[in-house]
């Protein structure tokens, strides 16, 4: 507690200090792992109250999670996703009128039934073929890359040029799709989310990459689990917390029909390329080299592509998504993966650069104490994702007319 003793004077000095400058608050509780956060609100009322008004109990988490000091303790990352997700879905849910929410709802059908129309569904052949590759039966879905100790990577970035001379071996870190020693029973829930999720999202259906985002929130809501604990309402848990990744985060969007979502994604990342990387986007222009060819699959498996990313890196690339339930931390880390591999790719023609991209033979780049401080470091805002998106549908409209651009 802040006092031996409860003071004898309202406000006391510290709530004096607090009233005065709340920034002093959100500037130590940023530097505090989750539970260490829920004993600070502990400390009186006051500080209770000034952690949860005004949005800074948002704030303390968005600074907690780009630091990456969410986690230890009695938190896991499961938990934190899922609790957080259903606090989403329930503000979504207070500006719905309630008539209209249970005309909304009223008619959803449960998990089994929509299991039992998927498995006959039109999706199934391809969702079995796709869930025999998961979970590293195949590339790029393991690997076994290491961080090279001579890596120029290192020199780019503070993070690397205050540690270069300490060892960034990744192969310690759990690779994003690592085999499990229960794949038999991974692949078959994997399987069985699919085929609920294809009726539940029926403009949706199935599209590659729906694989990836399972696997791995499987994986992630599997380590919240006890030893011994029954993992049957693993799949079931796993389906409910997509759908609302899928509703109350638009991930849907990004497998729509035709790859639109995708598209625009990989039309936005080539602009902001010229924003922040002019060089290396007259480099791809020379070449005549479109981001889509490699952009597309990370955008489309959140990350999870990329072979040699590492599970902790992909882990906290979501964990800012979902607290800041926004699209542009993919972007920013686009960016920063392309910044960091610039130096390579600027010696190579078009082939060796999507080799180089598909393959990241130097991963010390995707190491998450280089990668993630590097992609916040890059200013990417609303307004200017609006203002890309505006001028992207102009090109289009003026295409569609046959007008030159």
């Amino acid at each position: 507690c802040m006092y031996h003793a409860p003071p004898q004077v309202r406000p006391s000095p510290y709530e004096t200090t607090l009233w005065q400058s709340s920034d002093v608050l959100l500037h130590i509780v940023s530097y505090l792992k989750l539970e260490d956060i829920r004993n600070v609100m502990c400390v009186n009322a006051y500080t209770l109250r000034c952690l949860t008004s005004n949005g800074m109990l948002y704030q303390v988490m968005k600074h907690a999670v780009r630091r990456g000091k969410c986690f230890g303790g009695r938190v896991s990352r499961g938990v934190f996703w899922t609790a957080l997700v259903d606090e989403v879905v329930r503000q979504d849910n207070e500006h719905v009128k309630a008539d209209q929410h249970r005309k909304k709802y009223s008619k959803v059908a449960t998990y089994p039934e929509m299991l039992k129309k998927g498995k006959n569904g039109k999706w199934t052949a391809i969702i079995n073929r796709d869930v025999m590759r998961a979970f590293g039966t195949l590339p790029p879905h393991k690997t076994g890359a290491r961080a090279k100790a001579d890596s120029i990577v290192r020199y780019l970035t503070a993070f690397g040029r205050k540690n270069k001379s300490k060892s960034l071996d990744m192969s310690s870190n759990n690779l994003a799709l690592s085999v499990p020693t229960d794949k038999i029973d991974m692949q078959y829930w994997l399987g069985n989310i699919l085929y609920a999720l294809s009726i539940q999202f029926s403009t949706v259906g199935y599209c590659q990459g729906m694989d990836y985002v399972v696997a791995h929130l499987m994986r992630t809501l599997k380590e919240t689990m006890a030893e011994g604990e029954d993992m049957r309402w693993l799949e079931e848990a796993t389906f409910h917390l997509t759908a609302k990744l899928f509703k109350n985060y638009n991930l849907q969007h990004m497998y729509w029909p035709e790859l639109r979502c995708l598209k625009v994604c990989c039309r936005v990342l080539d602009k902001l390329m010229f924003i922040h990387l002019p060089v290396l986007a007259d480099h791809l222009d020379h070449y005549d080299l479109n981001v889509g060819l490699f952009a597309l699959g990370w955008f489309q498996t959140l990350f999870l592509y990329i072979p040699s990313m590492p599970s902790a890196t992909v882990c906290h690339i979501w964990d800012i998504w979902i607290v800041e339930r926004s699209f542009k931390i993919f972007f920013r880390v686009a960016i920063a993966i392309l910044f960091l591999s610039q130096p390579t790719l600027l010696n190579l023609d078009a082939e060796g650069m999507m080799t180089y991209l598909n393959t990241f033979p130097d991963p010390t780049l995707l190491n998450k104490n280089i990668l993630i401080p590097c992609a916040l470091s890059y200013k990417v805002t609303n307004r200017m994702l609006t203002d890309i998106e505006q001028v992207i549908q102009k090109e289009q409209q003026q295409k569609e007319a046959g007008l030159p651009s």
